[in-house]
Parts: structure tokens; sequence; C-alpha cells
């Protein structure tokens, strides 16, 4: 179940302001499915939007998503925003982003979005994949033989969920979120086009 900022216990609210300032304004986010808070918090004291991700989970399976985000994020500063905190209490884990203004890409055929969408991806493609992240043929690994699988061996980065809710685009150049990943070799295809990015 999705939740506002407002439903949060005081003493998550009030760790979150000790990272980014008092929070001036809350506005929910209504796309994405991995999370139970998705809001863009603006801070009262100049700090800027950032885009607050989180979910209550003690301890849970559920938080593998964000470990991964955390661990990726020095890599893929530049085609993503900045991770400015993670704070966890009260049973919440929350991932603290830089805001990206913009709107969610269309990847329909002909759509004028796909040339920024497709540098996105070619950028993200040449990234050295963190040591620990799952290599991307674990994800198919049902589906292919020993020797399909090991063509998807590597260590290059591909982002495994390209779909709208990932992809922001705004003034026609690109950068990613939710990043949904694994190791292959440079020229594994991208995820199947279905959850969130930024491309601007």
């Amino acid at each position: 179940m999705r939740l506002s900022w407002d439903d949060l216990p005081a003493a998550v609210r009030d760790a979150v302001a000790g990272r980014v300032g008092p929070v001036a304004a809350a506005r929910d986010v209504g796309a994405g499915f991995n999370c139970q808070l998705a809001t863009a918090l603006e801070s009262g004291a100049g700090g800027g939007t950032v885009f607050a991700k989180g979910l209550c989970a003690p301890g849970g399976p559920e938080l593998a998503g964000q470990d991964t985000e955390q661990a990726l994020a020095p890599v893929v500063r530049t085609v993503g925003p900045r991770l400015r905190h993670r704070v966890r209490t009260g049973g919440w884990d929350v991932l603290l982003f830089d805001h990206i203004q913009g709107r969610h890409a269309r990847l329909e055929p002909g759509s004028a979005d796909l040339p920024a969408v497709a540098a996105l991806l070619t950028a993200a493609a040449v990234l050295d994949a963190p040591a620990g992240l799952p290599p991307y043929a674990e994800r198919w690994a049902r589906h292919g033989s020993a020797a399909e699988l090991a063509l998807l061996g590597g260590d290059a980065l591909v982002h495994a969920d390209v779909n709208p809710h990932n992809l922001l685009v705004s003034g026609g150049s690109g950068g990613g979120r939710g990043w949904w990943t694994g190791r292959c070799p440079p020229a594994a295809p991208p995820g199947p086009m279905s959850r969130r990015q930024r491309c601007g």
C-alpha cells in the first residue's frame, strides 16, 4: 500500500528532515511499483527538492532493492540522480535522491523520446558494475541452456527494468532511476521495457 509523507511515523519524518532540512511541502509521486513511499520533498532550508523512496520492511528481503540502489549510486551518477542519504529508523528504510524534473518517457514506435532513451542506455552500458552485483544471466536461468547463459557473462552494467516509469524526459537528454541491474557483457540487451529512469 502506498503511503503519503504525513502517514509516516513522526520519528521517520524527523530523521529525514534531519538530513535534508525542514520539509516545507510534500508531493506524492503516483508512479512506481516497488516502494511504499514515493514523495517529492521540498526543503525549507534551501536544500532544494529531494525524491524520497521508502519501504517499511525491518530486515525483510524487500530491502535488497534498496541495497542495490545504494551500491549503484556512485556508479550511475552520470546517468541518474545523486543519492544524498539513506535513512533507516523505526522499521523504515528511505533513500533520498536529487529530484529529477521531467515526464515519463514514451516508448512507442516513432516516439521523439527514443533517441534520448537510446543515448541513456548506451551511456549506462559502458559503466562497470560494482563487485557483488548478481550476474544478469541469473534472471534468465530458467529459460536458457548453460551455453546460452554463458553468453550473458561479463562485468558491464545493464538496466534490467527499462520501462516508462523508470525513464524521465526533460529537455532532450537522458538519465535513470529504479536501477534493477545485473552484470553482463557490454553488448547485452537492456531488460524488458516496463518500470523508472530519467531522460532529459
